[in-house]
């Protein structure tokens, strides 16, 4: 063997026994972390936890202290409450949004909101696009614990 074959055959050698412990190094880390983390989720026959009721769903003497403000419009279509800001612009409250079922929407005021506003009711057909196509008056949230504040919207 001439010395530069040796040398090639050398080199070739070297890359190999770099690249099994480098396949090597790679095979371990990975079986180490698979083992180290534990077996896979297993299904359990305890059921998710259940979800908070509406204050609607709360027996009346665990309710919290709030009041309701209720719209009476057109059933099936889609309502949501409004406020306005120091320029006279009105925006969406977030979450009393939805569909007036039977005619009928209500959310439920935290006592914290009480008295609180100006709000309006908004009525859109269809479902939350655009411009509202009718209003209510402006008004304040209720400012009495199980108060109720009924307003209809044609």
């Amino acid at each position: 063997m001439n010395p530069p074959a040796a040398s090639k055959k050398m080199n070739i050698g070297l890359l190999m026994i770099g690249l099994g412990l480098l396949i090597g190094l790679l095979w371990f880390s990975g079986l180490e972390n698979s083992v180290l983390a534990g077996p896979p989720p297993r299904n359990t026959s305890t059921p998710p936890p259940a979800a908070t009721p509406l204050p609607s769903q709360i027996i009346k003497s665990e309710m919290p202290t709030g009041a309701f403000i209720t719209l009476q419009t057109t059933a099936g279509v889609w309502t949501g409450v409004q406020w306005q800001d120091s320029n006279g612009d009105w925006h969406d409250v977030s979450g009393w949004r939805g569909t007036a079922v039977d005619g009928r929407v209500q959310w439920w005021v935290a006592q914290k909101d009480f008295g609180t506003g100006p709000f309006r009711w908004a009525v859109y057909q269809p479902a939350g696009d655009g411009e509202p196509v009718s209003v209510s008056e402006p008004f304040m949230l209720p400012v009495a614990a199980n108060e109720t504040m009924s307003i209809v919207v044609p």
